[in-house]
């Protein structure tokens, strides 16, 4: 049947046949005629064929799903399309059990400890404090100075101001009348007429 004219179509089920080609459709789709060694014959569209790298073309169908279409009793076959469906389980793969146990054991620790004292001394100052000076717990170094304070009446001799003499100065500016004899000194000048000048 593998001759070099003849097209080789092999189906799903590894059964092998031939096509022959078809006057197109009436809506213009190519088409073929597979024979299959079974007896098998179906048209089928050119576009359903999968051309394989030896030359030869597979049909994507089994027997089974051939079947005879009811208006001219031809056998026809349905255009079918592979699709990939990827689908997801949990699957128990295995499982553990789980125990805890608790054991006791004894060790050694060393930790220091600190131990602080406290030493109180009292020292006598007998100082006066000025006036609006603030007296507050302070500290020097890890000591801490505590204040104490007892109020004391103290007699002071102190100056009072008694009374203010207030002496203002003013002055006064008069205008008064008063005769002055002034001098002034005047130059006149007199031009010489022809007679007196030849007296002269």
């Amino acid at each position: 049947m593998n001759t070099a004219d003849t097209l080789v179509v092999v189906r799903s089920d590894g059964m092998l046949g031939s096509l022959t080609p078809l006057p197109p459709a009436a809506d213009g789709e190519l088409r073929m005629c597979a024979s299959f060694e079974d007896g098998a014959t179906v048209v089928v569209p050119n576009s359903s064929l999968i051309r394989q790298s030896d030359g030869t073309f597979r049909l994507p169908v089994e027997a089974g799903q051939l079947h005879v279409a009811a208006a001219d009793g031809q056998i026809v076959l349905p255009v079918i399309e592979e699709r990939v469906q990827v689908a997801k389980r949990r699957v128990a793969a295995g499982g553990v059990r789980v125990k805890k146990l608790v054991r006791e054991h004894e060790e050694v620790v060393e930790e220091p400890v600190l131990r602080e004292s406290v030493e109180v001394e009292r020292i006598a100052k007998n100082e006066l404090i000025p006036d609006g000076t603030a007296v507050e717990t302070r500290h020097e170094g890890d000591t801490i100075i505590v204040p104490v304070i007892e109020e004391v009446i103290v007699l002071q001799k102190r100056l009072m101001l008694k009374e203010e003499i207030r002496i203002t100065k003013t002055s006064q500016r008069t205008v008064t009348a008063q005769p002055v004899t002034l001098r002034r000194e005047e130059i006149i000048v007199e031009p010489l007429d022809e007679q007196a000048r030849g007296k002269g």
